[in-house]
């Protein structure tokens, strides 16, 4: 697409997404996918442009960062690890041998909001995910990478990192339910999901000021 098919097409979804906001609320599904094309094609928009002003665009020798960013983790806070834990303990999978599992990762059903919440901070944040997957199952890793896809979108698969020490990743907010793999070492603020104030995505992103 030309960068004006590009804006005309940004254009028309969001007007689909205005006429729609008070609408039935069966269009909220539409409305989260509008949104998250509307985060692919401004991705390719700001490639066009990138590409114009570089003479060396492939390179990407500098990516700037406007935006405070946020650092989400994946298992228990936006995909429901601990029901496929259940799941599979209850057919006699047990202890690590659970992690290693080839169907642990595999389509992991969303964490209840946490969707619209990715989506809701991309206005006010640049988001990232941030996981350590296990070093025993390589398959999780490339289960890790197509959940990001498939549930938050084409662009969002480029904004995933794995790594086994969440401290040395730069940040203001890491959103984990856990205070393992370097989450002490954070230099940002971690909010802890799941606890004390943050029980929900409802509570974290009033806490972020986001609607």
């Amino acid at each position: 697409m030309s960068e004006k098919e590009i804006l005309s097409r940004i254009e028309t979804l969001k007007k689909y997404i205005s006429e729609s906001a008070d609408s039935d609320p069966r269009d909220a599904y539409e409305i989260r996918h509008w949104k998250m094309e509307i985060a692919d094609l401004e991705n390719a928009l700001s490639t066009i442009r990138d590409k114009k002003n570089s003479p060396e665009p492939w390179l990407r020798a500098s990516i700037k960062i406007t935006k405070p960013i946020v650092l989400i983790d994946m298992d228990g806070v936006i995909c429901d690890f601990d029901k496929r834990a259940k799941e599979l303990e209850a057919k006699g999978v047990k202890g690590h041998s659970l992690f290693r599992h080839p169907e642990a990762y595999k389509d992991l059903e969303p964490i209840e909001g946490a969707i619209d919440a990715w989506i809701a901070l991309q206005e006010k944040y640049e988001t990232y995910i941030l996981s350590t997957p296990p070093w025993s199952n390589p398959d999780a890793w490339a289960e890790k990478r197509s959940w990001v896809q498939r549930y938050l979108g084409d662009t969002a698969k480029k904004k995933l990192i794995l790594c086994h020490n969440k401290g040395l990743v730069k940040g203001n907010f890491l959103i984990d339910d856990r205070i393992a793999n370097g989450v002490a070492d954070f230099e940002g603020e971690h909010i802890h999901f799941g606890q004390n104030q943050f029980q929900g995505w409802k509570e974290v992103l009033t806490y972020l000021g986001v609607k």
